[in-house]
């Protein structure tokens, strides 16, 4: 009897324990269930984490030497102040390597672009995979020093700062760079005979030359100011319709006192000047419009006659109106006004690397080569969208490097902020989505330098030839004048060719920005900004700039607020031309 109890004792714990083990295998295989699936880790990423591991160490702890030993007694384990110096110097120098190596492939990497270089085998491979490291390097170090030294060249909102910088090192590294550069093109321009004869542009009867290089009497000055010395008359065009021309009523004083600058080269460009201001615009064709040999040969074969009326009155240098401007015909229209914009950037660059040449009469201060403003920029364009402002940069880079001959800087940076971008369209009319296609970001801000054989984009303001810019992002650079403590509107004192474009979307943004940047051009600069006086213009020092800047104003529209910036702010002495054609 004894014998069947422990029997039957030893079935029971034996059922029990076979009945635990089921239920913990149970529950353990309900919190596998539950607990989510565990990540492989791909060979490459393994790689990358394990040479990121190894670059930390390396940079951040010091090396062991072979012949040290180890050992557990507490006696070696200390060591003299002798050795412990040696080793915070040994530490401290090891760290300081590390970081110069690290901003130099940066900064290697920020001059070169995207090429990419390697020694091969393992350190190759180590450089392939440090790619995501020397990009966070590049983006931490390289981007936050071009965004203090560039006005143009971000979208953050401390402008004022950014404006600010040209009396920083940076700047000064800029301007030394640039003065590098302009003289090694000088000597290139020289070696392949591109450089004009100063008396060439009189004798054709350049547009450019006439305009920029005449002073004005001090008698039509009174006259421009004076809006009963303007008569009106009408002409037609094929294919812009009738055109109504202003021209200042001026006859010149037949008996003149001769002066030292009444030379023969003079007095032909004041016959030009003359003639331009009294005639009416005739529609030409391209190669009567005075274009340079670079931009005529890369002109697209497909220019409209539209496109050469536009060019022919926009090349005589008078302000012009269109307020017929359509969707269909807004990429005519930007071609128009970006190759008359390069070709007065290309001009006057070819001006000033010539009287370059001319060491000996510029030291003896002859007033022949007086060619500049006070700052470096010639053009403001004015444009609502980003997307408008990527389609003039394409056209630049076609007109200038067709077939990618010539190099274009921070081209990657351009693409990545000014992406394109596909519209769907959905339910809503065509010229909706033909006005707001692309990126529509309204607050951005573009300096570009043009140079022989490079178009620098994101450029400094005041290292700048051309600014492309939105309303907003021009207005929040110049601030308001009484409100902001830091104001700078320097880089508008030598504005020679305003172009605002789609006037009517403006419109629907704030005119009031478009207003206050046109009445804040030609003032006074407060600073300097290593001009050189003697090669600023005497009409721009007498404060008479605004008497000389061409102002486009194109509109699909005609609004008071556009009418107002025509007749209060248009002072161009060679006259105006507004097309009016019966709706």
């Amino acid at each position: 009897q004894a014998y069947n109890c422990l029997i039957h004792f030893y079935k029971r714990i034996s059922r029990f324990t076979m009945r635990n083990k089921f239920n913990k295998r149970k529950e353990a295989a309900l919190r596998a269930a539950k607990r989510p699936p565990k990540r492989r880790i791909d060979k490459e990423e393994r790689d990358k984490d394990v040479f990121k591991r190894r670059k930390f160490i390396k940079n951040n702890f010091v090396e062991e030497g072979p012949a040290v030993e180890e050992s557990s007694s507490e006696d070696e384990a200390v060591e003299s102040g002798y050795g412990q110096l040696l080793q915070v110097f040994a530490q401290t120098t090891k760290e300081k390597s590390a970081i110069e190596s690290d901003s130099g492939e940066s900064s290697n990497e920020e001059e070169g672009g995207d090429v990419v270089t390697g020694n091969g085998g393992d350190e190759g491979d180590d450089s392939e995979l440090g790619e995501e490291e020397d990009d966070e390097a590049e983006i931490g170090s390289g981007e936050e020093e071009d965004d203090e030294a560039e006005i143009g060249s971000g979208e953050e909102e401390d402008d004022e700062a950014e404006i600010g910088s040209g009396e920083e090192e940076d700047n000064e590294e800029n301007l030394g760079e640039n003065a590098e550069e302009e003289s090694d093109e000088e000597h290139d321009e020289v070696e392949d005979g591109e450089t004009l004869v100063e008396n060439d542009d009189s004798e054709t009867g350049d547009p450019f030359a006439a305009h920029f290089e005449t002073e004005l009497e001090p008698d039509m000055i009174t006259a421009l100011n004076d809006k009963t010395r303007w008569k009106a008359s009408s002409s037609s065009f094929p294919e812009l319709g009738n055109l109504q021309v202003q021209n200042l009523n001026y006859e010149p004083k037949k008996t003149k006192v001769k002066t030292l600058m009444d030379i023969e080269p003079e007095s032909k460009l004041l016959q030009v000047q003359k003639r331009l201001i009294s005639d009416q615009p005739e529609p030409k064709t391209l190669l009567q419009l005075h274009l340079k040999q670079k931009l005529l040969m890369n002109t697209p074969p497909s220019m409209t006659p539209y496109q050469t009326e536009m060019m022919s009155i926009m090349s005589s240098y008078k302000d012009l109106l269109y307020t017929e401007r359509t969707n269909e015909k807004g990429d005519e229209l930007r071609m128009a006004y970006t190759l008359h914009a390069l070709n007065h950037i290309l001009k006057t660059r070819t001006k000033i690397l010539n009287n370059n040449a001319k060491h000996d009469a510029r030291d003896e201060s002859d007033e022949k080569l007086r060619d500049q403003g006070f700052t470096r920029p010639k053009i403001l364009i004015i444009v609502p969208f980003k997307e408008s402002c990527r389609k003039i940069v394409e056209m630049m880079i076609t007109l200038l490097f067709p077939k990618e001959k010539g190099s274009v800087s921070n081209r990657k940076r351009f693409n990545e902020d000014y992406a394109k971008i596909e519209t769907a369209r959905k339910d809503k009319p065509d010229d909706y989505y033909e006005t707001f296609e692309g990126n529509i970001d309204d607050s951005f801000k573009l300096g570009i330098g043009v140079t022989k054989k490079t178009l620098k984009l994101y450029t400094d303001f005041y290292s700048s030839d051309i600014i492309i810019s939105s309303p907003l992002g021009l207005r929040l650079v110049t601030g308001v004048e009484g409100e902001d403590r830091k104001t700078d509107t320097d880089f508008l004192s030598s504005i020679e060719l305003l172009v605002v474009d789609q006037a009517d979307v403006v419109m629907m943004q704030n005119w009031d920005h478009v207003a206050t940047v046109v009445n804040q051009m030609h003032s006074q600069p407060k600073d300097s900004h290593g001009v050189d006086y003697s090669r600023v213009r005497l009409w721009s020092l007498d404060g008479q700039a605004k008497f000389y800047r061409q102002t486009v104003l194109l509109s699909g529209v005609s609004a008071p607020e556009i009418n107002s910036v025509w007749n209060k702010s248009c002072l161009n002495y060679m006259g105006k031309v507004k097309v009016m054609n019966e709706v």
